[in-house]
Order: structure tokens, then C-alpha cells, then sequence
């Protein structure tokens, strides 16, 4: 009987150890976003790599697209900030965390969705780009003294 117990309990530790908290997440997020990319037209596709981001119901569509894909966003709730700052932690995009909570809060009840997904996903960059620059500035100053 000790064993049946002993053997239950370590079935249902096992378990709990296997279990991932991220399961949300994709197994092939690159994939995911591939998908999203497919319907840009070319030009939207330059201008995003150059970092050029216009409100446009292409570039709406592409962050929502990728948002939803990334499971981070649902229509019934929103962003789910935690899967967010996952996310971008997973690809490397994350800065500040406390700054994504921010641009989230800040977007709370803007409507329509789209704009609001937009309007989350351009504060964020925006917020990556001025750290990068900060960086980029303090690097600078240090190489400019030797």
C-alpha cells in the first residue's frame, strides 16, 4: 500500500515539474510571425526594416496578427502583460520592463483594437529605440575617451 502511495505521489510531482507556465507560448514563434509578414506589400516591408512605423491598417493588421499569434493578445482581454514582457524577453526585445507595463496601462481603453494593439506595440519600440540610443550615446562617450 506505501508503494501505491509513494509511487502516486511521485506521478503527481513529476507532473507538476513537467509542467510548463509558459505552454501559451509557441513552439515556433518565428513561424508564427512568418505568417503575419506574408501579407505586407513590399514597401511596408522596407519601411518596417528601416524602422519607419506608420498607423496603417497594413501595419494594424501585421502587430495584431502577431499578437494574437504570439497568444499575448485576445479581444475578449486585451494584452496579457506578463505573456508580453515573455515575449519580448524571449526575443531578446526586452529593455525596460517597467515600461512595457506602462505603454499596456496607458492603451487600457483605447478603441478600436487595432489602434490599441498599435499603439502598444510603437510605445514599446519607441521606448527600445531610446534605450538603444542611451546605450549607443554612453558607448560612444566611453570609446570617445580612449
Amino acid at each position: 500500500m506505501n508503494k501505491i502511495i509513494c509511487i502516486f505521489i511521485a506521478l503527481i510531482l513529476t507532473k507538476a515539474l513537467a509542467d510548463d507556465d509558459h505552454d501559451w507560448y509557441p513552439k515556433d514563434p518565428a513561424a508564427a510571425q512568418h505568417k503575419c509578414n506574408d501579407v505586407l506589400s513590399a514597401e511596408t516591408k522596407f519601411n518596417l526594416m528601416k524602422g519607419v512605423i506608420h498607423n496603417s491598417p497594413e501595419v494594424s493588421g501585421l502587430f495584431m496578427c502577431t499578437a494574437k499569434a504570439l497568444n499575448i493578445y485576445t479581444s475578449e482581454n486585451g494584452f496579457d502583460t506578463a505573456r508580453l514582457i515573455y515575449a519580448l524577453e524571449k526575443m531578446n526585445r526586452l529593455h525596460n520592463r517597467s515600461a512595457v507595463e506602462e505603454c499596456v496601462r496607458r492603451n487600457l481603453d483605447v478603441k478600436p483594437e487595432g489602434t490599441k494593439v498599435f499603439n502598444v506595440a510603437k510605445c514599446v519600440e519607441d521606448e527600445n529605440v531610446l534605450v538603444e540610443k542611451v546605450k549607443y550615446g554612453v558607448e560612444r562617450k566611453i570609446i570617445e575617451k580612449f
